[in-house]
């Protein structure tokens, strides 16, 4: 099957999944191979080795475009109390990925994905998780219904088959438990997320 019946394919069973309208779903800006804009498709992959090694030793490793420049900025401000924890990092490396953070933060990105992220984000709104920016969680709300093995939406790898790519397209997904078949050569076990 071609890659657009797969997309389209997707796009139905997502927005009969989901109860969302196609136009809601059909961003294909999220998808680095995405060409249609002024800005490469998708959200810049981590590039940062130092933010991975440090961030990534304890949960997924976000992009910096996937949320503005003020979200990271107070993220980083707290780190003595980090959703709960304090974290024990040098005063250093902090500093250094706050700036590799907001330098590359959603409202300074030149990516599409990014740029979609901020459309539906007032000024006056600084979420401190990606999972509360605006569109995530419109594009999210009939997961937390749904029956499966992902128990939060902070684990972007576990239903999105390429985000350290920069890639959240609709047809490369799947939700654990609900839906074999979407995206991309699911049949293929190595595309399933474990845990």
């Amino acid at each position: 099957m071609s890659r657009v019946w797969r997309r389209v394919a997707a796009l139905a069973i997502a927005g009969a999944l989901l109860g969302i309208t196609s136009a809601a779903v059909a961003d294909e800006r999220f998808d680095p191979e995405y060409k249609g804009g002024k800005g490469p498709g998708g959200i810049l992959p981590v590039k940062n080795e130092e933010y991975r090694n440090i961030c990534g030793a304890c949960h997924f490793t976000y992009s910096p475009g996937l949320l503005p420049a003020r979200s990271w900025e107070a993220i980083m401000a707290g780190t003595d109390k980090h959703f709960g924890k304090k974290l024990k990092i040098a005063p250093e490396a902090a500093a250094r990925i706050k700036t590799y953070l907001t330098e590359n933060a959603a409202d300074r990105s030149n990516y599409e994905g990014s740029k979609v992220l901020m459309q539906r984000l007032s000024d006056s709104q600084t979420p401190m998780r990606v999972t509360s920016m605006p569109i995530m969680a419109s594009r999210h709300a009939g997961v937390r219904n749904m029956r499966t093995s992902v128990k939060t939406l902070t684990n972007c790898d576990a239903c999105h088959l390429h985000p350290e790519e920069g890639m959240f397209a609709t047809d490369d997904y799947i939700i654990p438990g609900n839906n074999p078949g979407m995206g991309p050569d699911l049949h293929n076990s190595e595309h399933m997320p474990t845990g």
